[in-house]
């Protein structure tokens, strides 16, 4: 719907003020939801974490600790208000309040931080020692560490929507003869249930055995299907804590008449979030808050300016407030304007829940995907009859080949949305994917006039030419992992907000894996030459790498400018160590706070 004054008109305003004020737009409801979930590690420190690995050289406690820092890395780039917290278990030392022997908190819960991800980065860099003298070879704290895990969460005040504990351990075949002590542990995971919690168990040694002990205190916690448990590897852990599933919405199925069945709803993946632009003064640094505001347009008016008042702390009479704008939808030349009780009536005429409305013959077409798919299967708090009476429809439906067309209100008082359900014996549900409408669908012929895929104008291709991409294209075949390539964009924007964090001289920056490998660029070199010769095309004018940005150079009276008042922070650190250069002035360190020192120390001689 547009938005319009019935009379005479808005023009909308973006505005900056330092004032917390809450934006006052409308917006449809979101599918995808970013509640705070914690996640505490729980490092085993015996001796056997510390030993090396023959093959790859990685040192199991070591190799956690990174993961642990990657993964905050990547929830402070993101912005997130997820919680971490890192506790170690078969330590010399232990906590004192409350006092656990043989299990140490390295960090305590919090939210997500830069001085987190300092403090944990040095003790990496600089402690690997210390954490050997911590390993103690007596004793092994299993039941007093995942006890003292779920203390850790009780102190946890904050709203906290999912809560696990990570365990990582060399250790498959914990207390082997000792089957009382088995039992404690099993005793202690299962008031996990109780509390919310899940536990996840990773083993970093070659020949662990999920099966032999951790598989079942992964069940008891989690009250998973057997039949429906997947281990958890170190590498898919990044995925999980970054990109977990999401809890739409629990709702009710009508399938029928009298057949009603309690299902949930789940994200199947996560939009890409890049991190969030932060408005500054540039005067006093401090962030400003950014909003809208909708204001009447005259016939006269060319250029608006603020209608904020800073000093005032308020808005001029031109702005209209929220209850004097209307809606309207345009059919033919006509407005046709809606008033807030009419907007209202619209969405209460649906009942929130799904509605099956037909089965029709399953029919996949890519180019009617218009969002990510979801997925749906039935509650936990579903009866047996219940469950039984879902899996059954999931069997037929793929048997036969059906799919489902459903309506479904996430909410009420929100709008209803139509969805085609696809279903899935493997996964016990049904992805469920929006159905688009016709100004939904790309039209690629209009877009592309002149494409060479037009049926009407083809192209005609070269034998030879074929050839030589027939034999790239199968020497460049790999096995497809959509894990296996990550964002770049993202991956540099994070790097960038690290290194300005961490005061570092130079960025970081992650290989970009959407680019040929070394291993495939050898694999091809043979043909190239070939390519080459039929495209006419000059080795030296493929694309090569980037060009280095040149740094702007600062002269000695601009500099003395900022200096006198105390503006150096506004340079980068290359423009700082450049112009230190061309006075040969050596630095000591690498953080900008020392840069700026010796720009500072250069001017006093």
């Amino acid at each position: 719907m547009a938005e319009d004054t019935f009379a005479t008109g808005t023009v909308a305003t973006t505005t900056f003020a330092s004032q917390q004020v809450q934006d006052d737009e409308d917006s449809d409801v979101l599918d995808h939801f970013e509640p705070r979930q914690a996640t505490l590690f729980l490092v085993d420190t015996t001796p056997r974490m510390f030993e090396e690995d023959l093959q790859t050289g990685e040192i199991p406690f070591m190799q956690s600790l990174q993961t642990y820092m990657k993964n905050m890395q990547m929830l402070c780039g993101y912005n997130r208000d997820d919680w971490l917290s890192l506790m170690l278990f078969g330590t010399t030392e232990w906590d004192k309040n409350p006092e656990t022997k043989n299990v140490l908190t390295l960090q305590k819960f919090q939210k997500v931080s830069l001085d987190m991800l300092k403090e944990i980065k040095d003790k990496i860099e600089n402690h690997e020692d210390d954490f050997r003298e911590l390993s103690c070879d007596s004793t092994y704290p299993l039941h007093d560490a995942l006890w003292h895990a779920s203390q850790a969460f009780s102190r946890v005040k904050t709203v906290i929507i999912a809560r696990k504990v990570v365990l990582l351990t060399c250790e498959d075949n914990p207390f082997a003869g000792d089957e009382d002590e088995r039992h404690r542990i099993r005793a202690r995971v299962l008031t996990f249930k109780n509390l919310g919690l899940d536990l996840r168990v990773i083993g970093l040694s070659d020949d662990f055995n999920q099966e032999i002990f951790y598989k079942d205190l992964e069940i008891i916690a989690s009250d998973v299907d057997p039949l429906s448990y997947k281990k958890l590897k170190l590498d898919d852990l990044e995925e999980e804590i970054q990109f977990p599933s999401r809890t739409i919405s629990s709702i009710l199925w009508k399938i029928g008449k009298d057949v009603e069945i309690p299902v949930s709803i789940y994200t199947v993946s996560t939009s890409t979030k890049y991190p969030e632009t932060c408005h500054i003064n540039k005067t006093t640094n401090e962030p400003l808050k950014s909003f809208m505001v909708y204001r009447k347009k005259s016939e006269d008016d060319d250029f608006y300016e603020d209608e904020f008042e800073p000093e005032r702390g308020e808005f001029n009479s031109k702005v209209v407030s929220a209850g004097g704008i209307a809606k309207y939808l345009c059919f033919g030349d006509r407005k046709i304007v809606f008033d807030v009780k009419e907007i209202s009536m619209m969405f209460n005429n649906f009942t929130k829940g799904v509605e099956t409305v037909c089965f029709k013959p399953l029919v996949c077409d890519p180019m009617y995907h218009v969002e990510p798919p979801k997925f749906i299967t039935f509650k936990d708090t579903a009866s047996q009859k219940q469950k039984e009476f879902f899996s059954g429809l999931v069997v037929k439906c793929e048997e036969l080949n059906l799919m489902a067309v459903c309506r479904i209100s996430y909410r009420i008082h929100t709008a209803p949305k139509m969805f085609y359900f696809f279903p899935s014996v493997q996964k016990g549900g049904f992805f469920i994917y929006k159905m688009p409408y016709e100004d939904h669908v790309r039209n690629l012929d209009n877009v592309l006039p002149k494409s060479r895929f037009l049926n009407d104008r083809p192209t005609q291709a070269d034998d030879e030419a074929v050839g030589v991409f027939k034999k790239i294209l199968k020497k460049t075949k790999i096995k497809f992992d959509a894990s296996l390539f990550k964002n770049p964009k993202l991956g540099t924007q994070i790097a960038n907000i690290e290194a300005l964090a961490l005061d570092l001289e130079q960025r970081i920056l992650p290989p970009d894996s959407t680019l040929p490998s070394e291993k495939i660029k050898e694999r091809v070199a043979p043909i190239m030459d070939e390519y080459r010769r039929i495209f006419n095309i000059r080795e030296e004018d493929e694309e090569g790498p980037a060009p280095v940005k040149k740094v702007k150079l600062v002269d000695d009276q601009e500099m003395q400018l900022l200096v006198k008042t105390n503006k150096l922070d506004s340079l980068t650190v290359a423009q700082l160590r450049e112009f230190l250069k061309q006075h040969k002035v050596a630095v000591s360190g690498n953080k900008k706070a020392q840069v700026i020192d010796a720009v500072y120390q250069y001017f006093r001689r």
